[in-house]
């Protein structure tokens, strides 16, 4: 017996044993028979791995009875009982829409399927096909209901953000989360990005106090377990250049149109010799340079069993189309991400993030600036004299224009950064479909800035500074800091087998600290910018008396600042059947922001959906997912306070003189640096959407539509108050209030299209955006009017009944053509008596005076609608892909025209009024005091405009020869990135805008949009 119990013992092991075998198989797309690399292969069992090769090839160890599941992005994942197998042949079907694919909505995931909010999704194939500078530039026409305006061509210039329209006067910008962590655009390696998720309605009242202008939710690459170590490198190297040069006189052209400016003024004419000016100096062309730009980036990622890592950096470095080096910018990314499994319930999440950016700067945007001085000098000003000098310039002209290439030489300007930020996540699985997260995220982020103003001359009469032999240097240092600390539970399972349940709750504690110190130096050794630091210098001015020196404690600045906001917040996800779905969300933030009884606030969010293709009667209608869905939530907004250095309090940081003893004396001392506002509330949005998602053809056609009314309350915007209180002072901070709302209403329309001819795939793509924008109240008045056009006329509004930003002024109605016209019309009461070819100013309102009251709208900075459009070709190995976008109906108020006798001119002053009949458009040319430069209709252009940003062709060479060397992937390219701008705005970007909400169309020079050029290649091990 025992002879046979043994026997039977090991015949069991030996059977045991012989079933535990290594099992090959190849990983294959079901639609063409092509081999999928990279697909994850999970032993279920024993929780190991590893992934297929390029040829889809793999093996793994497994016994019988054990389940593999393979999983590949685009594709359904497949789950395989092993039974005696020695080769799998593994088809994978294609998930075209990705209907089961996970989205990451805020606090957690959910089905692209069950979402019920209007969210947008951006893949990384989208971001490597515009090879972004900044990640923000991969928004730009590519998701409907998302504006994004540049404001300047500058290299590191910043973005303007909007989501369905402009929502508030302080800060439009959305959130930006990259991995649950709270960022900006600017620390992000573009190359780093796997996809962006956009939250546009109450979807994202998950966040609550910040969440007003919507959420955009960044999802970077990481690694796999059981991933072998795959190397990603790629670069670019290419050329920078002005796409636009602004049609101005050139020095014969100037000079007869002086001339004639001067007779009709009653002088003598300029310019007697004409004929030997010929063109004279483009001095637009003397600042424009072609600019150098490059990108390397290089990351390594892979995963074993209980871990995942990814290391990247990315190295940035372009120079500027005005100014060169001078305007160089630099930029540094590295970051280390990992997943560390403790065990099969707990896990650990790192993401550590460095980045450096370097910036030289050159004022080419705005009143001053360089691009401003090369439109307006004279042509007739030869850019160097008879010695290689360069010009003086003219002393007849205005005292506030230079010339720029003397300015740009005397530019000398460092701005660099250093950006520290962790981020650590722990998920626990208490019990079965019980998780708890906690995440601590920290920022540290450290600015120097150094200015130097050298003493030199512009021009006879022209200085720098107040006193020939003075130079100034100013420099300061910032220190800002942010810690997040998120922790939630989330609970989910199903019920009844059909009703799918996901409980969320949590809290959230941040606290925003920082400051910094600054100050300005005088008499800076050997006027050397090597020289230029405060200690080198001294602090008063050589121009100022003795007896008239400030202390020299006021030539120095500090700020400092520490707010915190805390939260709680529950949100309660049902599907029934996965058609009928239900998602509510609850929030409470506390901001130290607000004074007592208004710190707290109360947010919330309710989305429904329902899935219509899943019903029995959609069946055989060809129809792969039709869902219904509609939403409602209020969502706060106070970010325009984030680094306030007092809101409610009364802080003694200004400084100011106070009248005593009847006025008769004057004392110096302490002023509020910032008025207290005891009443001030939270801007609330209250948004609704309905919309609904269509995809036909088995995926290959999507199409989405949105109705939303965004209304935007109790904007919270500074408002100027008395010097002697505080506001006007050294140092000071203007009272923040709530000064009305508005309403953004619209709808949006994004469709695509995918299909084949033959071996060549094609896709199509557009999103249109119907936005319509208006002020509905404003508090305390009838409006809000803010300067910025020529001399500091009044020129843009917040006022009830007009959108954001409209420009205001006088109506025109052509050009007098005869005294008889000018008596015959309504009398002008505005400074000058008209005359023959003089603009006609229309009276609005009747009373046969034209005056200051018949100001008027004329126009607003706001598309009637925002579109994009891209198509994208393969054949074989060889891409292609073309994007563009573009506005319809948006005007810009054109302010770089300086109304000064000697100044240069656009040319189409050519077309001017010289005589009845003449013109009935360009008013006539005088040295005379005119009307004409009064804001009106005349300096008001459409600026509607179509752009191709992005046209790009490449080749994927093929690797089998390279095999033996782990060669996955290489493919060559070259990259035209705006290219071209149809438009008929005379001013140098028809889509550049300003940061300020009101004045934002207000055109005082933008910095001209560049072209950029380049070749690249992609690597991938």
């Amino acid at each position: 017996m025992r002879n046979i119990l043994l026997y039977l013992f090991v015949i069991a092991t030996h059977f045991c044993v012989a079933q535990e075998n290594t099992v090959t198989g190849k990983t294959v797309n079901s639609k063409n028979g092509e081999p999928l690399p990279f697909v994850n292969i999970i032993n279920k069992a024993k929780n190991t791995g590893t992934t297929s090769d390029f040829d889809g090839v793999f093996s793994i160890v497994v016994e019988n009875g054990e389940t593999l599941e393979f999983s590949s992005v685009g594709f359904k994942t497949v789950t395989m009982v092993i039974k005696d197998t020695a080769f799998l042949d593994v088809q994978m079907d294609e998930d075209v829409a990705e209907l089961e694919s996970v989205v990451v909505i805020g606090y957690g995931t959910q089905r692209k399927k069950e979402i019920t909010g209007s969210v947008s999704i951006v893949g990384d194939d989208v971001v490597s096909e515009l090879q972004p500078q900044i990640a923000t530039e991969a928004l730009r026409g590519t998701v409907a209901g998302v504006e994004v305006s540049q404001q300047g061509g500058n290299p590191g210039a910043a973005f303007n953000i909007n989501i369905r329209g402009i929502s508030s006067n302080s800060n439009n910008r959305p959130d930006i989360y990259v991995d649950g962590a709270l960022t900006d655009f600017n620390n992000i390696n573009p190359d780093d990005i796997e996809t962006f998720t956009v939250l546009k309605d109450a979807q994202a009242a998950i966040y609550g106090s910040t969440a007003a202008n919507g959420v955009i939710l960044i999802t970077t690459k990481a690694g796999r377990r059981g991933q072998k170590p795959k190397l990603s490198y790629s670069n670019y190297y290419g050329f920078q250049q002005v796409t636009k040069k602004i049609n101005v006189l050139n020095a014969t052209e100037y000079a007869l149109v002086q001339n004639e400016k001067f007779v009709n003024g009653g002088d003598p004419i300029r310019f007697t010799n004409i004929a030997s000016l010929g063109r004279g100096t483009d001095w637009q062309e003397e600042i424009f340079n072609t600019a150098a730009v490059f990108n390397h980036a290089l990351s390594i990622r892979g995963g074993g069993e209980k871990y995942t890592y990814l290391l990247s950096g990315a190295h940035l470095e372009q120079e500027g189309a005005i100014g060169g080096s001078k305007a160089r910018y630099q930029r540094d990314n590295v970051r280390l991400k990992s997943d560390i499994f403790l065990s099969e319930t707990f896990k650990v999440r790192t993401d550590i993030n460095y980045l450096y950016t370097e910036n030289g700067g050159i004022f080419a945007n705005g009143l001053g600036s360089v691009t401003f001085n090369a439109l307006n000098s004279e042509p007739t000003i030869p850019l160097r004299d008879d010695n290689g000098v360069l010009s003086l310039g003219s002393a007849e002209s205005s005292n506030e224009v230079f010339n720029p290439v003397t300015q740009i030489e005397n530019t000398f300007n460092e701005f660099s950064q250093n950006r520290f930020s962790g981020f650590l996540n722990l998920e626990y699985d208490i019990i079965q479909n019980l998780e708890l997260n906690g995440r601590l995220n920290i920022t540290h982020q450290s600015g120097k800035q150094r200015s130097f103003t050298p003493s030199f001359v512009y021009g006879p009469g022209k200085t720098a500074n107040v006193d020939p032999g003075e130079n100034t240097v100013f420099e300061q240092i910032d220190n800002n800091n942010n810690y997040v600390f998120d922790y939630f539970a989330t609970y989910s399972n199903t019920f009844a087998e059909n009703h799918d349940v996901t409980l969320t709750a949590g809290g959230s504690a941040q606290r925003f600290w920082g400051f910094g110190f600054n100050g300005v130096a005088f008499d800076i050794p050997f006027n050397s910018f090597d020289f230029a630091i405060l200690s080198n210098g001294r602090p008063f001015s050589p121009s100022i008396d003795d007896d008239e020196r400030p202390n020299p404690d006021n030539l120095f600045g500090r700020f400092e600042y520490a707010n915190t906001r805390s939260s709680l917040f529950g949100r309660f996800q049902y599907g029934f059947n996965g058609k009928y779905l239900l998602s509510a969300v609850f929030r409470n933030d506390r901001s130290s922001l607000f004074a007592p009884g208004f710190e707290s606030a109360d947010f919330f969010g309710i989305t429904a959906g329902w899935v219509v293709s899943d019903e029995s009667f959609m069946e055989n209608t060809g129809i792969t997912l039709l869902k219904i869905r509609g939403s409602y939530g209020e969502l706060g907004n106070d970010k325009a306070l984030e680094t306030r250095q007092g809101v409610f309090n009364f802080d003694l940081q200004g400084e100011g003189e106070f009248p005593i003893n009847g006025g008769n004396t004057i004392i110096r001392g302490a002023a509020p640096g910032s008025l207290g506002n005891p009443f001030l509330k939270w801007e609330v949005a209250k948004q609704l959407d309905v919309g609904f998602d269509l995809q036909l053809l088995d995926g290959r056609f999507n199409f989405v539509f949105d109705y939303f009314i965004k209304d935007t309350e109790n904007q919270i915007v500074d408002v100027d108050v008395s010097g002697i209180l505080g506001g006007g002072t050294a140092g000071a901070v203007v009272a923040p209030q709530n000064v009305g709302d508005i309403r953004n209403k619209g709808m949006e329309f994004s469709a695509d299209y995918s299909f084949n001819i033959g071996k060549l795939e094609i896709g199509l793509g557009a999103n249109l955006t119907v936005i319509d924008n208006e002020v509905t109240k404003v508090i305390g008045g009838e409006f809000i009017e803010q300067s910025g056009f020529r001399l500091g006329q009044a020129a843009a509004r917040f006022q009830e009944g007009l959108p954001v930003g409209s420009f205001y002024g006088l109506q025109t109605a052509g050009i007098f053509q005869t005294q008889e016209e000018i008596d015959n019309h309504a009398t002008y009461n505005l400074g000058a008596t008209p005359a023959p070819g003089d603009l006609i100013f229309v009276d609005t309102n009747n009373d046969g005076v034209v005056d200051n009251d018949d100001r008027t709208y004329l126009g607003d900075p706001l598309g009637d609608f925002t579109y994009g459009i891209n198509l994208s070709l393969q054949y074989k190995g060889i891409d292609f892909s073309i994007r563009g976008f573009g506005s319809q109906g948006n005007e810009l108020l054109r302010s770089y025209e300086r109304d000064n006798p000697f100044v240069n001119q656009l040319d189409y002053v050519l077309g001017r009024w010289t005589g009845p009949g003449t013109s009935n458009e360009i008013p006539r040319l005088t040295t005379e005091t005119t009307n004409n430069g009064l804001l009106s209709t005349f300096f008001v252009e459409d600026a509607s405009y179509f752009r191709i940003n992005n046209i790009q062709l490449g080749y994927s060479i093929p690797v089998d020869p390279f095999k033996s060397i782990g060669l996955e992937k290489l493919r060559i390219y070259m990259l035209a990135t705006n290219p071209f701008t149809f438009t008929e705005y005379r001013g140098y970007d028809p889509a550049a805008q300003t940061g300020n909400i009101i004045t934002r169309g207000i055109d005082n020079g933008f910095y001209p949009a560049v072209s950029t050029y380049s070749m690249g290649v992609n690597v991938n091990f």
